[in-house]
């Protein structure tokens, strides 16, 4: 007959004074008191929120540098001719500037039409015109001018420049623009014989204020590409010279045409057989 055997409380595999509270850190007990987890950042964690406090600290300097190249002005000093800037402006300074009256270089371009945006007669417009070349004419004449290098007209993103004038104040001539009582019409024929005068070449690309990322850049003509409304010479930082998606592709020279070979001829249409069946 099978034999039955008596098992003892002590000998049952469960544990039972073992604390819960050390399985639950919720539960505090007076063998063990209530787990409080502490959570250390690693060194991963510190270099990550050190980097994010870097990068918006950056951030925040390249738009108040961005700030301040908006309020950033270029003036031509009237007595050495020479372009100084002025930071720092405040709003009113700012609503005071738009009292200028802008002249761009196709005002005076000869390779356009009225349509195109030439502002002057064809007998007084020239070849290559330049902003920096139109602020001196304007400071020769005695007037209150603003050069704007960055500035293009809608219809010559490929010759940046512009030039503001102060002609009038609330509606009246100011004192060094008293004699042009034919306004700013009479202002530009007074430019464009100016411009006549002085006709563009490539030394008068040096006189215009560029950044330090220019140095060493060779100053040169380009050639013209038909369809466009372009000059041969131009600043620096025209889209024509810097890679610009709307104009890299003109430059780029067309990929070579195939060479063809043997395996390239036209194949010839099979010759046409026509079964006959004797009857």
């Amino acid at each position: 007959m099978p034999k039955l055997e008596e098992i003892e409380d002590y000998e049952d595999i469960d544990n039972l004074d073992m604390d819960l509270a050390e399985v639950d850190p919720s539960l505090n007990t007076p063998i063990a008191p209530k787990i409080t987890p502490t959570v250390v950042r690693s060194q991963d964690a510190e270099e990550k929120a050190m980097q994010e406090q870097w990068n918006k600290m950056a951030a925040e300097n390249r738009v108040a540098q961005s700030n301040a190249a908006k309020n950033q002005i270029n003036f031509i000093n009237p007595k050495t001719g020479k372009v100084e800037h002025t930071s720092g402006m405040t709003k009113e300074d700012l609503k005071d500037i738009k009292k200028f009256q802008i002249l761009y270089p196709c005002y005076f371009d000869k390779n356009r039409s009225h349509k195109d945006g030439r502002r002057v007669p064809v007998e007084l417009a020239v070849v290559n015109p330049l902003a920096k070349t139109i602020a001196d004419a304007a400071r020769e004449l005695g007037l209150l001018c603003i050069f704007e290098g960055e500035k293009c007209h809608p219809q010559d993103y490929g010759n940046p420049g512009r030039v503001r004038i102060f002609i009038k104040d609330q509606g009246k001539l100011i004192d060094s623009s008293k004699r042009y009582t034919g306004g700013k019409r009479q202002i530009m024929r007074d430019i464009a014989q100016y411009l006549q005068k002085h006709p563009t070449s490539i030394s008068d690309l040096r006189e215009i204020p560029y950044g330090p990322e220019f140095d060493g850049i060779e100053f040169k003509e380009i050639p013209k590409v038909g369809g466009f409304h372009m000059n041969s010479i131009v600043p620096l930082h025209s889209p024509f010279l810097m890679g610009h998606p709307m104009t890299k592709s003109i430059y780029e020279a067309p990929p070579p045409a195939p060479a063809i070979t043997n395996s390239d001829k036209p194949m010839k249409m099979p010759k046409i057989k026509h079964k006959v069946v004797r009857r």
